[in-house]
């Protein structure tokens, strides 16, 4: 016979599954905001670029001359490497959703 389990223990063991997903999504929302806070950085760091890149052309460089030392109008993007490609989430894996 199959020994029947007492109100606490089903009650302790709903409370450890409910705290097991919420650390998962703890750390997903920790995640989230520091993305959300990068490219908030990020952004300013782009209109920081575009000004000086402009305080530097009324200056007196031309845009060949700045140019010629690497620097664009618009700072390049960091190349994406192969595994970063490939690793990355397609539409379908992110629109995905679990019931």
């Amino acid at each position: 016979m199959a020994r029947e389990i007492s109100m606490e223990e089903v009650e302790a063991l709903a409370r450890q599954q409910v705290e097991n997903r919420v650390s998962a999504v703890r750390g997903l929302i920790e995640a989230s905001e520091s993305i959300a806070t990068l490219s908030a950085q990020l952004e300013e760091m782009k209109r920081s670029y575009a000004s000086h890149f402009k305080t530097a052309t009324d200056a007196g460089w031309t845009m060949a001359e700045l140019k010629s030392f690497g620097l664009q109008p618009e700072p390049k993007q960091p190349r994406r490497s192969r595994a970063q490609r490939a690793s990355a989430p397609t539409s379908s894996d992110t629109t995905r959703h679990h019931e």
